[in-house]
Parts: C-alpha cells; structure tokens; sequence
C-alpha cells in the first residue's frame, strides 16, 4: 500500500510532535506545520491524502483554514479531521459545514490516533464529500461516555474497547477506553 501523505496543522508543538510521531510510525508522509497561514499557502500548493486540523489557532482559526482547504484546487475533496478539544454540537455542525469529514476529541494520545487512521486506512484515507443534503459520516473517537449523538447499538458499558457504533442521521462512532 502507497504510504499516506498527512498534513498535520496544529499550534501546540507538543500535539503537533505526537501526531506527528504517531503517523510516522504507521509509515505516512507527514507535514507537520504550526502556523496556520503558512498551512493555507501549503494547501494551495501541495495535495494531500488527509489534512489533520486544529481548531484553535491564531491568526487564521480552523474553521477559517478548512474554508481554504475546500477552496484549493488540490485539496477540495481532501478529508479534513478536526481536532479539537471543544465537544459542543454547534461546533461539530459548524465544522462539518465548512467541509470536515471527520471529528477527533483532545486530549490526543497515541491510541486515538492509532485507532482513526488504522480505520480510514482501509479506506485510503479518500472518503467522498458528500452533498449538503445528505447525512455526513463522522468518526468521534471519545475517551467518555459524553457524546451528543447516543450510540443506537449496545450501551457504553457493554460495548468493548475500539468498537464502531452507529448512531441516529447515519453519523457513526468509534469508541475507545
């Protein structure tokens, strides 16, 4: 299998280096960037299999770098996952608005990264964008039972470690402890 070419966006160095340290590991091409504006003119230039995106950063916020992600000529289709520590849904809706294709909860840690890409790997990291009329499909890798969407399979407490869920409108989670 062709090794995946990540861009990771993030400003909190620390994050930055564990994703980036984790994707390596599985044998993807990273490029790590801290600084949002140099990551617009990267995106405009370059194509990705996966732009892994913070929210909070200065100057150009995460939603304002996924609007130029989905305006780039390279990049339009390119999965965006949003990484980010909020968990309102307003956030989310907002989020998958302007083009994300996948939700990641903070704190990150090697498990949840692990996790995400091991499932959208099998897929080759390409999943369409869907119309605006249509459901998205969204992957929240959650550490608590919190969630605003209520998995319709087994109850958290019966559901085992790393399991896919799916929940009402389509959406679909995968679970870890």
């Amino acid at each position: 299998m062709a090794s995946l070419k990540l861009l990771v966006v993030e400003d909190d160095i620390a994050n930055l280096e564990l994703m980036t340290e984790v994707f390596k590991t599985l044998e993807a091409e990273v490029r790590p960037i801290s600084d949002s504006e140099s990551a617009a003119r990267v995106v405009a230039q370059e194509k990705f299999d996966g732009i892994f995106l913070d929210l909070e950063m200065p100057k150009l916020n995460g939603f304002e770098l996924a609007q130029k992600i989905r305006e780039s000529s390279w990049n339009k289709l390119t999965p965006i996952v949003v990484v980010t520590g909020r968990e309102d849904r307003d956030t989310m809706q907002k989020a998958f608005a302007i083009g994300a294709t996948f939700f990641l909860q903070k704190p990150v840690d090697r498990q949840k990264l692990n996790s995400l890409l091991r499932t959208v790997r099998g897929t080759g990291f390409r999943v369409p964008r869907l119309s605006s009329t249509r459901p998205r499909l969204w992957f929240g890798l959650r550490t608590t039972g919190k969630a605003p969407y209520s998995p319709v399979s087994a109850p958290s407490s019966k559901r085992k470690s790393g399991s896919l869920s799916c929940g009402p409108r389509g959406h679909s989670r995968l679970e870890t402890s």
